[in-house]
């Protein structure tokens, strides 16, 4: 989906937007790999854990790692959704990120941040999702003491259909161009998804699709980017009977 994040009924796309939380009506589990531009030294490997709490709280708990025992970098999040009224929804994200570099006389910083979110239905047809990443201008524990930059993430999802979607995202981050993601979701069966999407700054065009059955989701991506090549990835995603 490009990257299409904030507006996604999706447990890891959560992570992007924690006011989505409450989307989900079932505790789920979601797993996703991917290995960008074929690269093995930057495979990335993203976990999440979505918990309602009950029909107007809900908690998940997402993992991000990429890159080998040599540098990576990681992140542990904990987010908490709520519902204000019946077409509002907010959320708050802590977030522990951390990098390693070992050829570099093993230097590891680390840092905490947060991110908070804004989810809407005004209209049956159109939802609307934004949120702010970094907005304290937290600082990495280095001896330069590098700041964050802030992010800030603007989407929309519209309904087409019932098994027909368009998805778009604006994110902008401090001191760096705006980049512009927008993806389509068709269902032409209740078990198969099919979704492709671009994205600016960097180009990037996406492919995938996901096979469903019961309560089980194995999606398929494909990601190009010209001239570095293609990012496959793997995911699948449970709901759990409550």
């Amino acid at each position: 989906m490009s990257g299409t994040c904030l507006t996604l009924a999706d447990v890891l796309s959560t992570h992007q937007n924690p006011a989505q939380n409450i989307s989900g009506e079932s505790i789920s589990t979601a797993i996703n790999a991917s290995r960008y531009f074929n690269i093995a030294e930057l495979n990335s490997i993203t976990g999440s854990v979505l918990y309602p709490i009950n029909k107007k709280h809900a908690a998940a708990f997402h993992l991000f790692r990429i890159g080998s025992k040599d540098f990576y970098d990681q992140e542990f999040a904990l987010s908490y959704g709520l519902i204000l009224s019946q077409k509002i929804k907010i959320g708050i994200q802590l977030e522990r990120k951390s990098k390693f570099y070992q050829q570099e006389t093993q230097i590891s910083i680390s840092c905490w941040t947060s991110t908070i979110g804004l989810s809407s239905m005004p209209l049956p047809w159109l939802q609307l999702g934004a949120s702010v990443s970094n907005p304290d201008s937290p600082k990495w524990n280095n001896q330069q003491r590098t700041i964050l930059p802030g992010i800030i993430r603007i989407g929309t999802r519209v309904n087409f259909s019932k098994n027909t979607q368009l998805y778009s995202q604006f994110n902008k981050t401090k001191s760096l161009p705006g980049s512009f993601h927008t993806g389509l979701e068709y269902s032409p069966a209740p078990l198969l998804q099919f979704r492709t999407g671009v994205s600016t700054n960097p180009f990037k065009q996406s492919f995938g699709f996901s096979v469903i059955k019961k309560n089980t989701r194995i999606d398929f991506a494909l990601v190009n980017h010209y001239p570095l090549g293609m990012s496959p990835g793997i995911g699948i995603q449970h709901k759990f009977q409550r």
